[in-house]
C-alpha cells in the first residue's frame, strides 16, 4: 500500500478477528472512509466541535513536546471569512455577519510524528487510548468540513527537524503531497479545515468572542490542571480573543479535589468557586472523557438550595465541577456527545448509571457548598412563606411535603414563575393522591383490614385533606381577586370618567353565552347573591328570541336572566311536567349613571319589563319542555348601580325602602310577583366583604378591598 493510497483498517474484536481470519485467511480487512463517515454522527448543535478536538489534538501535541511547561506552548485559532471582509476590518457587526469558510488552527508542538501520522492513517487508533481518545476527531472534521490540509514539522531520532504535508478529503481520504520547502524553523502543525459545509456554518457560532467563550468552556479543565493550559488565541479580522485573558476573569483559586467508588470504578470530581466579574454562570457539571469535555449538565434545583448564583464569607461565586474517570473514558461515543451508559439501569440493582453516578457526584457537591446552601434555603423558605401568606394561600398545604421532600425555592424568582412551579408541584401531588387512592381502594377487596392498611388509609386521608385545604385556598383567594378588581373597575379613571358597564358585567359574568356554555369558575355572580350558583338555565346578555326557554319574539337583551324549575320527583312515573321555581332578572348599569328619568333609561322598569315578557310567553326547560305555573313563579329583580339622585327618585316612586346602610333600596312588587333590589356597587362590595371576611381571615388575606 503506497502512501497515496493509505486505507483505513477496521478494528475488531479479537473473538470476532479470529473468527473471519480463519474463514478468509488472504482477505485484508478495509473499510471505505465515505462509508465509515455515513455512520458518524455529528448533531449539527455541536457544529464547532471539530474546531475544538483540533485544538485539544494541538494541546495534547503540547504536552508532549513541553511535559513540564506548558506556558511555552502557543495555539492560534484564525477564523477564516471571505476576503472582502478586510474591508470591515474596523466594523465588528458587518464582521459578524460574513459567513465562516473555515479554520486554521496553528501550535507549536510535537508535531506530526510518524507515531502521530501512523495514528492518523488507522482507524479507530488505539495510540491515544491512555488518554480517553478514540480516534474519531479527524472523522469529524470531514462531517463538517469539504476537506483539510495539514503540515506540520517534527525532531526526528537524529534531531533532525523533518516537514510533512497531508490532504485529507472524502474523495481521496490521506494523501501526503510534496515537501514544504523548509516552512517550519521549529516543530509545530498547522491544520486548515476547509470548506465549511453549509448545514454546520449556519448551525454554528457566528462572533469571534462567542466562538472563544465556547472553547473556554470546552476546554475548561486544561486551563483548570496543574500546569495549566497553552497561551490560546482566537484570531478573527475584526480583532483577538485571548482565552487566558477569559479564564483569568474568573478566581477559580477556591476549589475541592474529590473522588467516590462504584464498585469497582473510581471516579474523580473536581470542584470549583468561579468568582467571575462578568456574566454569571449556571451551576454546571462537567462530564468529562479523554481529558476534554463530553457535555455539561445544569445541575440548577438538582440539590436544595442550588439555583445560580452562591455566595459565602468571602464574595458571590458560580459553581462548576468535572467528573472524570477510566469508566467514562471507556463509555463515551465515538462523536463525543454523550456516552454509552444507560440513564436507569435495566434492572433494579444495577450500579453503574447516569443517575447514580450523578447521585454520588451530587452528594460531593453538598458537602463542599453545604454553607452557601443553607443560606438559600433559608432565604426560599421565607419567600415562600411570604409569597403563601399573602398572594396564593393555595400552595400552604404543600410547604410541610416539600421540607419533607427536600423541595425549596429559588427566592429570586418572580411570582409569575413562582406561581407556575408550585402549580406543577400541586398537579404532581394531586396526581400521587389519586394513584393512592387508586391502590387503596382497590386493596380494600384483596387484603385483611390490618394497621398496616389503617395506617396506609390514615396517610392517604391526610393527604386528601391537605389537597382540599389547597383547593379551598385557591377558591377563596379568586374571591378575594375579584373583589379587588371590580373595586378598581368602578373608580374613576384619570380622565376623569367611568368604566362602562359592560367591564362591570364581563367581571361578574361573561358576555353573551348561556349556561352551556358555561365553565364552572366563570360566573361571580356570588358577589350578588350565592344562590345565583343554581339555576336550570342562564343566559348573559343573549336576546329573549334566542333564548330556548321562552318563545318571546322580544330582542331585548337582558344583562342577566335565570331561571330554576322544580320537578316533583312522587309524579315522575306520571311524566309530570315541571314547575317553574324561580326566575332572577339583573341590570347593570354604568357606575355614577345619573339618567334615571325616563322609562327607557329607568333600570327598575327595564327589569320589570323582562320579566314580564317571559311571563307572557310559553315557558320551556332548557332541554325543551314545557314549564307549568309560569305566571306564578316567584321572581328576583336586582338593579346593580350607583344611587345617584334620578336612581333614587325612581325607587322612591316604585315604593322600594332605603336600607340602613344607605347602601341599598328593597321591596315587593304586587303587580308584579317580585322582589326587587337596587344595590349600589359599594354596597355590593360591602355585602360580598362581610360575606366572605372570615374565610379571608383564615388564609390571612386582607380583609378590606385593597388593603
Amino acid at each position: 500500500m503506497t502512501n497515496n493510497e493509505t486505507s483505513f483498517l477496521v478494528s475488531y474484536d479479537n473473538v470476532e478477528r479470529d473468527r473471519i481470519e480463519e474463514e478468509m485467511p488472504d482477505m485484508p480487512m478495509t473499510t471505505s472512509l465515505k462509508g465509515r463517515l455515513t455512520n458518524t454522527s455529528l448533531p449539527k448543535t455541536h457544529a464547532l466541535l471539530p474546531l475544538f478536538e483540533a485544538v485539544v489534538n494541538s494541546i495534547q501535541a503540547i504536552d508532549e513536546r513541553f511535559p513540564t511547561d506548558q506556558d511555552h506552548g502557543e495555539i492560534d485559532i484564525y477564523i477564516n471569512r471571505p476576503e472582502q471582509g478586510a474591508l470591515f476590518k474596523n466594523d465588528a457587526s458587518d464582521v459578524s455577519g460574513l459567513p465562516i469558510t473555515g479554520f486554521v488552527i496553528r501550535d507549536n508542538g510535537i508535531g506530526f510524528t510518524p507515531e502521530n501520522q501512523l495514528s492518523f492513517e488507522t482507524l479507530d487508533s488505539d495510540y491515544k487510548v491512555s488518554k480517553g481518545c478514540r480516534g474519531m476527531g479527524r472523522l469529524l472534521w470531514l462531517k463538517a468540513f469539504e476537506e483539510v490540509h495539514i503540515e506540520s514539522a517534527y525532531v526526528d531520532d537524529i534531531q533532525k527537524l523533518q516537514e510533512v504535508s497531508i490532504d485529507f478529503s472524502i474523495t481521496n481520504e490521506v494523501e501526503k503531497t510534496d515537501s514544504l520547502n523548509h516552512t517550519f524553523h521549529s516543530p509545530g502543525t498547522k491544520v486548515m479545515l476547509n470548506d465549511f459545509k453549509k448545514e454546520y456554518r449556519e448551525a454554528a457560532l457566528k462572533t469571534r468572542s462567542s466562538i472563544a467563550q465556547a472553547l473556554l468552556e470546552h476546554c475548561l479543565w486544561f486551563f483548570l490542571r496543574p500546569g495549566g493550559a497553552p497561551k490560546i488565541t482566537v484570531r478573527d479580522i475584526d480583532g483577538n480573543s485571548s482565552l487566558d485573558d477569559l479564564f483569568n476573569d474568573s478566581d477559580a483559586s477556591d476549589y475541592a479535589c474529590d473522588s467516590f467508588k462504584i464498585e469497582s470504578e473510581t471516579f474523580d470530581f473536581v470542584q470549583y468557586k468561579l468568582r467571575s466579574t462578568h456574566a454569571k454562570r449556571k451551576p454546571t457539571l462537567y462530564w468529562c472523557a479523554g481529558d476534554r469535555t463530553v457535555f455539561e449538565e445544569n445541575l440548577t434545583g438538582k440539590l436544595p438550595g442550588l439555583f445560580g448564583e452562591l455566595e459565602d464569607e468571602e464574595s458571590k461565586f458560580s459553581y462548576i465541577c468535572f467528573l472524570s474517570s477510566d469508566y467514562l473514558n471507556r463509555n463515551v461515543r465515538s462523536d463525543r456527545t454523550a456516552f454509552d451508559i444507560q440513564d436507569d439501569g435495566l434492572f433494579e440493582n444495577d450500579p453503574l448509571t447516569m443517575t447514580t453516578i450523578r447521585e454520588q457526584a451530587l452528594t460531593c457537591s453538598e458537602r463542599f457548598l453545604r454553607k452557601s446552601l443553607e443560606k438559600i434555603k433559608k432565604s426560599g423558605e421565607e419567600r415562600l412563606e411570604n409569597f403563601t401568606a399573602h398572594k396564593e394561600p393555595r400552595y400552604r398545604p404543600l410547604i410541610k411535603r416539600m421540607k419533607q421532600d427536600g423541595i425549596t425555592v429559588d427566592p429570586t424568582v418572580s411570582d409569575r414563575e413562582l406561581d407556575l412551579e408550585m402549580h406543577k408541584l400541586l398537579l404532581a401531588e394531586q396526581l400521587k393522591v389519586y394513584e393512592k387512592g387508586q391502590q387503596i381502594f382497590a386493596d380494600v377487596h384483596n387484603q385483611e383490614l390490618d394497621e398496616a392498611f389503617e395506617s396506609r388509609l390514615k396517610n392517604y386521608l391526610e393527604d386528601v385533606s391537605d389537597l382540599n385545604k389547597s383547593d379551598l385556598a385557591a377558591y377563596v383567594s379568586r374571591r378575594k381577586v375579584i373583589l379587588d378588581l371590580l373595586s378598581k373597575a368602578i373608580e374613576r379613571n384619570d380622565d376623569g370618567k367611568y368604566c362602562k358597564e359592560s367591564v362591570v358585567h364581563q367581571l361578574l359574568m361573561p358576555m353573551q353565552i348561556n349556561s352551556d356554555d358555561l365553565e364552572s369558575d366563570q360566573s361571580n355572580l356570588w358577589v350578588i347573591d350565592e344562590r345565583l350558583a343554581f339555576h336550570d338555565y342562564l343566559a348573559s346578555d343573549i336576546p329573549l328570541d334566542k333564548m330556548p326557554i321562552t318563545d318571546s319574539q322580544s330582542v331585548d337583551r337582558p344583562d342577566i336572566l335565570a331561571t330554576q324549575t322544580l320537578s316533583n320527583p312522587t309524579l315522575t312515573a306520571d311524566r309530570a311536567t315541571p314547575s317553574l321555581a324561580s326566575v332572577t332578572v339583573i341590570e347593570f348599569k354604568r357606575p355614577m349613571r345619573n339618567d334615571a328619568t325616563t322609562e327607557d333609561k329607568n333600570p327598575i322598569a327595564q327589569v320589570l319589563g323582562y320579566l314580564k315578557k317571559i311571563r307572557d310567553g310559553s315557558a320551556r326547560t332548557a332541554k325543551g319542555r314545557p314549564i307549568t305555573a309560569v305566571k306564578d313563579a316567584p321572581a328576583q329583580c336586582y338593579v346593580i348601580a350607583d344611587l345617584t339622585p334620578t336612581l333614587k327618585d325612581q325607587c322612591e316612586m316604585s315604593g322600594l325602602k332605603l336600607a340602613q346602610d344607605h347602601l341599598s333600596y328593597f321591596g315587593y312588587n304586587e303587580n308584579y310577583g317580585t322582589t326587587i333590589q337596587v344595590i349600589s356597587f359599594d354596597g355590593l362590595l360591602k355585602s360580598a366583604e362581610e360575606r366572605n371576611k372570615a374565610f379571608f381571615e383564615k388564609l390571612g388575606l386582607p380583609t378590606t378591598v385593597n388593603s
